[in-house]
């Protein structure tokens, strides 16, 4: 719905106490090879992913209410089954370092629920995400993780967030042997 490719200084939010609504997009909000984005105040609902940032720096998901429409009847196995990657994987919110490090990345105060995963943090070797922030969320009803760090980082905080009714609150892996660190979590309820 909203593309942005190779900008800064973009800011994408509700004005006067209310919400920008975008529904039913491929990717609702898609930045990639951006600076200095702020998305806040934005109401989603369903689509494929609600916000995605693709080898971005200096960005700001803040105070978003992000409602996927992921069905309860599908189950990890129907989403994982034979495939590596399968369209019904879907983000609430997902970050990835695919070409370049990253850094300063917030997510903070957003309301997410329905989506397979709730908040997805990812960099492809050698690639780090470093300086990044997940806070005061409130993830519930999803699939599958509700925040997912599967990368190489240094220095990221996960803290004061609130996750339930998700198949994990909290996963940690790397695929590869990059070391970084340190990844602090703490004062969440999970």
């Amino acid at each position: 719905t909203i593309y942005i490719n190779g900008a800064s200084n973009i800011s994408i939010r509700g004005l006067s106490n209310s919400k920008l609504k975008l529904m039913y997009g491929s990717h609702n909000v898609f930045a990639k090879n951006s600076n200095n984005i702020s998305i806040s105040d934005v109401d989603i609902t369903g689509g494929k992913d609600a916000i995605d940032v693709y080898d971005s720096s200096n960005v700001s998901i803040k105070n978003n209410q992000l409602h996927g429409t992921f069905s309860p009847n599908w189950d990890w196995a129907d989403v994982k089954e034979g495939n590596t990657y399968n369209t019904m994987e879907n983000q609430a919110i997902q970050v990835k370092s695919l070409s370049k490090d990253n850094s300063n990345i917030v997510v903070d105060g957003n309301d997410i629920s329905g989506y397979f995963n709730g908040v997805n943090f990812d960099a492809i070797s050698p690639y780090f995400l470093d300086n990044s922030v997940i806070s005061n969320n409130h993830i519930h009803d999803s699939n599958d993780d509700g925040i997912e760090v599967d990368a190489q980082y240094r220095n990221l905080a996960i803290k004061g967030n609130t996750v339930y009714d998700v198949y994990s609150p909290f996963s940690s892996t790397s695929t590869d042997d990059t070391t970084g660190g340190p990844i602090d979590v703490y004062e969440n309820v999970f």
